[in-house]
């Protein structure tokens, strides 16, 4: 009890229809395995019940836009071994690199830091 729930809401679903339930988490998915750059699209997320990104685009783009937006979480595929992602995972092709996971956290925080002095 009093565990957060994440619920990923493909961003062409009638989000009006959703019952917005407490204890959980709305996040913002593009249902495309992989999301193409070009076919990448993110919310503010000040005025919508989303308040993170379920990211399935190559490389590490989106989720520093969807940080700089507003988002608060970011759900991203981290694969046990990346070299597995083209004979095992292609359904995750976007899925990413610790090296990504040290970027995004270094560059989401400096990015909070300051849009925080704005």
């Amino acid at each position: 009890m009093g565990k957060k729930v994440f619920v990923s809401i493909p961003h062409d679903y009638d989000v009006a229809s959703v019952e917005v339930r407490e204890g959980c988490i709305y996040l913002y998915c593009i249902v495309q395995y992989p999301t193409l750059l070009e076919d990448v699209t993110i919310p503010t997320f000040h005025d919508t019940i989303f308040e993170g990104l379920s990211d399935h685009s190559l490389g590490i783009a989106a989720p520093l836009i969807a940080a700089a937006r507003g988002a608060k979480y970011l759900e991203k595929h981290y694969p046990i071994n990346y070299a597995w992602q083209r004979s095992n995972e292609k359904a995750h092709l976007g899925a990413m690199t610790l090296e990504d996971l040290r970027a995004i956290k270094r560059i989401s925080s400096d990015m909070e830091r300051i849009l925080d002095t704005q």
